[in-house]
């Protein structure tokens, strides 16, 4: 017979996110991760940015956006981008919207859906989850609905057991962003499991990410480590980039470069400028946007940093510059992926996901050895890229 385990994340009348284990093998073959956040509107391009980042970094599984304040065309604007399947509720007006997204590796079952939740039965592997995505609404007057069914689900905790996982990362998961002395900080969203579901995923976590363009932190459940990738070093070919043309820089390391030549002919001529303007952008490259990736994660941790930090009116004025520098990184880490995947139909604006990472690293198969052969000798040479 199946054991049942029970895991959960809640927060305080904003959102709760719970699953349900009925059933699973000690050594599941796709460890899920779940990924929650109150995004407050998915309209700016820097919120739907800012989400296909953190869900290509983490993976997720299962994605639950609350407060997406959009209907059905962004709901499938975004499952394409991101090439997950969807179940959403359309927001009512301005207010409100749900999104569940979920990948490849699981199957899910609609149970029942409103304004305020999602609920759907998750298979996956020799798993059966029982998935609630629930949201409290934020105003005083519409809380009396959603009250009713907190404290069943309250209950509910209180018959199974359920113990507080903990967190790693910042100490608050809410802000209300107004001016100090003003503002409000609390820990709203928490990570509960019986000792049965502790058992079976010893390691699993909660982890507080941090945010820049919602009030809420977004929430990942990981149940078990990630296991570390294996890095191959090659040298690659030097190419311009494309956001690099944002830059004054470069227009005047090229204009420099473009008249250092001094050869007899023409032909001598322009290849040794265009020689003189390659060594000239790849020193500047290596030195401004070698570590590029890094950057934006130096510009987060700072960001996350000053929130947890002591409140002052320095502090709000030092998050308005990191995110203005985050902003504009990100911009550039869209546009180099957008120019590598090399799709026609691409337009600007397009963000950095899955997908264009995934067209990008296709022509890495297409350019692999995966055997070589002749008269005498039969071989095999594995994971050979051509340059």
């Amino acid at each position: 017979p199946k054991k049942r385990h029970n895991a959960t994340t809640m927060s305080d009348g904003v959102f709760q996110f719970s699953t349900k284990v009925v059933g699973c093998v000690t050594s599941p073959l796709h460890i899920m991760n779940c990924f929650v956040w109150n995004c407050q509107g998915l309209g700016g391009p820097g919120t739907v940015r800012q989400l296909c980042e953190m869900i290509r970094t983490h993976n997720p599984s299962l994605v639950f956006l609350i407060e997406t304040k959009s209907g059905k065309r962004r709901a499938d604007s975004l499952k394409n981008r991101l090439n997950m399947y969807e179940i959403h509720v359309d927001a009512i007006g301005r207010s409100g919207g749900l999104l569940l997204l979920w990948n490849k590796d699981v199957r899910a079952s609609l149970l029942s859906y409103s304004s305020a939740h999602i609920d759907i039965l998750v298979y996956q592997d020799d798993c059966l989850w029982q998935f609630t995505g629930f949201y409290g609404h934020p105003d005083a007057e519409s809380l009396s609905s959603s009250n009713w069914l907190l404290r069943d689900f309250r209950a509910v905790l209180a018959d199974t057991n359920l113990h507080d996982l903990g967190y790693v990362g910042p100490k608050y998961t809410w802000c209300n962003n107004h001016e100090y002395p003003h503002t409000v900080r609390c820990r709203l969203d928490r990570g509960l499991a019986d000792a049965r579901w502790r058992s079976l995923f010893p390691s699993a976590q909660v982890s507080h990410l941090s945010s820049t363009y919602s009030d809420h932190y977004p929430l990942l459940v990981e149940l078990a480590p990630r296991p570390q990738p294996q890095h191959f070093t090659h040298n690659r070919p030097w190419r311009f980039e494309a956001f690099w043309v944002k830059s004054t820089e470069c227009e005047e390391i090229i204009r420099e470069s473009w008249n250092t030549s001094r050869a007899s002919s023409l032909n001598q001529d322009l290849w040794q400028n265009l020689e003189s303007c390659r060594l000239g952008l790849l020193t500047w490259s290596k030195k401004y946007f070698a570590q590029h990736h890094r950057r934006i994660h130096f510009l987060e941790c700072q960001l996350a940093e000053l929130k947890r930090g002591p409140l002052s009116a320095f502090a709000k004025r030092q998050c308005s510059v990191l995110q203005s520098e985050l902003d504009c990184s990100l911009r550039d880490e869209e546009t180099k992926w957008r120019q590598r995947a090399k799709v026609a139909w691409l337009c600007e604006g397009d963000a950095n996901t899955r997908f264009f990472h995934a067209c990008a690293s296709s022509r890495l198969k297409r350019n692999t050895i995966h055997r070589l052969k002749d008269r005498l000798v039969h071989g095999k040479i594995n994971n050979m890229t051509l340059n």
